[in-house]
């Protein structure tokens, strides 16, 4: 048995890693007892592979007990190939910068015949290298026969069904309580429906209304249109949709659909519990008194009650939104009608002002992060999906694409073979640009990124959690576009005053007025 020892002065086992999912193979008691430390590291096997969090989880334990011990770490699943194989192989890579074929072959030499399922291989390859280059993995031991190289969890498995809606998806990166994934495929269906036809989107993607970047294009657009404008929050946007009591649900960029049950909405009687109402927002978290407060602030709506309000102008989707949804939820909260204690989070509309007001939309201390500007045309009735008359500005620091990292080894006929990152965009088959690769960067190896441009090259600025899939193709040259031509703050406030169209709202529509510069603030 490994914890016995081996021949003198060899060096001993200090960490006993075990990969399995289940505690029938190897007693915790027994390990710690030996004087060796254990770490259990589940690994569902079933033809599973290790996800890339638990090889970067597999590399933190390892480094951690190299800092304070010189004595060997012990790694084992069921029968010590695939999973061990595979955890190994990627710590070599990411650690050690070793080629994939190199870290597999080390193993290979180490413990016979090394990896024999062909779909670890492969997951190695489309990780760490190119898929289509995979060896043929070996024949199974002559021990192994029918004999799974995986484990049976000692709990049972979660229903299929379920595991079809969604998969870990949280709310809020979890830093919510009360709000919970709905997994009934029924309701997110309908939930699904519902708000693709209110919003009259035909795509299977998020329905939700998605603005462009501002460049020196589409910035005439102010000239010759009504516009309102507010601050750009950085925030994490969700579609809100109120139908009835203990069903207010929330659509993420992903489509997945959360509920919150103790959220309410009631209509003007204060009595009557809200229905077939959708909302657009985003949740943001102030900072009040030093406490982080997650409030959802509406700036749109698209159905109330049945009714498609999208199609009526901006600002009486915005009086739509302050008399049959916020005034109602006021008055409800003072007369105990709403417990405001019991929900979740809090809930607010959005302000919007006039173009003229540019300056002080700047200026405002809203209490959560901003990133920029987005100008909301009046006339135009909601757009689902991409719209391009929904401009947002950011300064050109914070102007970012959400890409999809590809890290892939290139291969160039007279050189050494190096890694590189792929950044992929939405319905593209070939890299939208590369970006070099940092050690610190496998971890987000075939996940969705946010990038900005330092210094004329993409770098790293955050992982998306929030989203699975990258921004489209049109997106990026977007803002691609306005970072390499880009509108500095104080020539897009006088582009406002100097030329923006000047207007008067009036009920269900405005009217038009003379190209005045240095309008008054609007208050």
């Amino acid at each position: 048995m490994v914890l016995e020892g081996g021949e003198p002065g060899e060096k001993e086992v200090g960490l006993w890693i075990d990969l399995t999912n289940t505690t029938r193979f190897y007693n915790k008691k027994e390990v710690e007892n030996a004087g060796v430390e254990y770490v259990k590291l589940n690994c569902k096997g079933f033809g599973e592979c290790p996800s890339e969090a638990q090889v970067q989880e597999f590399i933190s334990i390892c480094k951690s007990f190299a800092k304070r011990s010189d004595k060997i770490v012990a790694v084992h699943c069921t029968h010590g190939f695939n999973r061990t194989g595979f955890l190994i192989a990627s710590y070599l890579v990411i650690e050690n910068n070793c080629s994939i074929d190199a870290a597999i072959a080390a193993f290979v030499s180490a413990r016979p015949p090394g990896i024999y399922k062909q779909e670890y291989l492969q997951e190695l390859f489309r990780r760490f290298d190119d898929v289509a280059f995979t060896p043929e993995a070996p024949l199974l031991p002559n021990w192994c026969l029918d004999e799974p190289d995986e484990d049976e969890t000692d709990a049972e498995a979660p229903s299929k069904k379920r595991a079809e809606v969604s998969e870990g998806a949280s709310f809020a990166d979890g830093c919510i309580p009360d709000v919970e994934l709905v997994t009934d495929r029924d309701t997110v269906n309908y939930v699904h429906k519902t708000c693709k036809e209110y919003c009259n989107y035909g795509k299977k993607d998020f329905p939700g209304s998605q603005p462009v970047s501002l460049d020196r294009d589409n910035i005439e657009l102010l000239r010759l249109h009504p516009y309102m404008v507010s601050w750009k929050a950085d925030g994490i946007r969700y579609l809100m949709f109120m139908d009835g009591k203990q069903r207010t649900f929330l659509i993420d960029r992903d489509n997945n659909v959360f509920l919150a049950p103790t959220l309410t909405f009631l209509l003007p009687d204060g009595d009557t519990h809200l229905t077939k109402t959708l909302v657009d927002g985003e949740l943001v978290f102030d900072t009040v008194n030093g406490q982080r407060t997650p409030r959802y602030l509406i700036y749109d709506v698209v159905a109330y009650c049945d009714d498609l309000v999208r199609e009526q102008p901006f600002h009486e989707r915005h009086r739509i939104i302050r008399k049959r949804i916020i005034d109602p939820r006021i008055a409800a909260l003072g007369r105990h009608r709403i417990i405001r204690e019991r929900e979740p989070f809090g809930v607010r509309q959005k302000p919007f002002f006039e173009l003229c007001s540019i300056e002080k939309v700047f200026s405002l201390d809203v209490g959560h992060e901003t990133d920029g500007v987005v100008f909301q045309r009046v006339d135009e009735p909601y757009m689902g999906g991409r719209c391009p008359t929904v401009l947002k500005w950011k300064p050109s620091c914070l102007n970012s694409v959400d890409f999809l990292l590809q890290i892939r080894k290139e291969k160039r006929e007279g050189m050494i073979s190096e890694y590189v990152g792929n950044l992929m965009v939405l319905g593209v088959d070939v890299p939208f640009d590369r970006m070099p690769i940092t050690k610190d960067l496998w971890k987000y190896n075939n996940k969705i990124i946010e990038c900005s441009v330092t210094n004329g090259r993409w770098t790293f600025m955050r992982e998306r959690t929030d989203k699975s899939v990258p921004n489209s193709y049109e997106t990026a040259l977007g803002v691609r576009k306005s970072i390499r031509f880009p509108i500095m703050k104080a020539d897009l406030v006088k582009f406002i005053m100097e030329n923006s169209l000047k207007y008067q709202l009036t009920p269900g529509s405005f009217v038009r007025l003379e190209h005045a510069s240095l309008a008054p603030d609007h208050h």
